[in-house]
């Protein structure tokens, strides 16, 4: 102890000469850890504005490199995340398919062209085969069948493939009306 009642300390004491935190604290009171605090850590004395610009600017720089989106992707419904999806959104369309269906495979590209049209609908495919408790409870029969949902509820059903102009007439008349909710 210093005459004075402070802990001695050595003043020529330089960072990058002490290896281990501990003895680093044990030479310099409390009072000028901050500024120890700045030259091992460089951001975090900085001001909550400069974090932010900083942030926000690292921020632009990671979404220009990724396109934009056309609205909600396709989910692929399975019965892990089928009430979450179908309760989750306002406006759902779901495509119940399979793989060795004819008109499932005529019909899959119209309805993911759709999901850029429509990007305030969230577009589903739910593959039969693969999820055949969530085709059993449906009462799905015959594919492939397309099943519109307002607000967690059935409002209509079409079985059978349909052309673009078709699928699209059903889809205004479904959720762009003035009927629609």
């Amino acid at each position: 102890m210093s005459p004075s009642g402070s802990p001695d300390y050595p003043t020529s004491l330089l960072v990058s000469e002490i290896k281990y935190t501990t003895v680093l604290l044990k030479y310099i009171p409390i009072c000028c850890w901050h500024i120890l605090i700045r030259l091992v850590f460089p951001y975090s004395g900085m001001e909550d504005d400069e974090l932010e610009q900083l942030k926000r600017k690292r921020f632009e720089q990671m979404a220009a490199k990724i396109p934009p989106p056309e609205g909600w992707p396709v989910v692929h419904l399975t019965e892990y995340n089928f009430n979450e999806v179908t309760l989750g959104r306002p406006k759902v369309v779901i495509d119940f398919w399979a793989e060795w269906c004819g008109p499932c495979r005529y019909f899959g590209p119209i309805f993911e062209e759709m999901s850029i049209e429509f990007p305030e609908v969230q577009f589903c495919k739910c593959d039969t085969d693969r999820n055949h408790g969530i085709a059993t409870q449906l009462g799905i029969t015959s594919i492939p069948r397309v099943l519109y949902i307002v607000n967690g509820t059935a409002v209509r059903l079409h079985v059978g493939a349909m052309s673009a102009e078709k699928f699209r007439e059903e889809l205004n008349a479904v959720f762009r009306s003035d009927d629609a909710v």
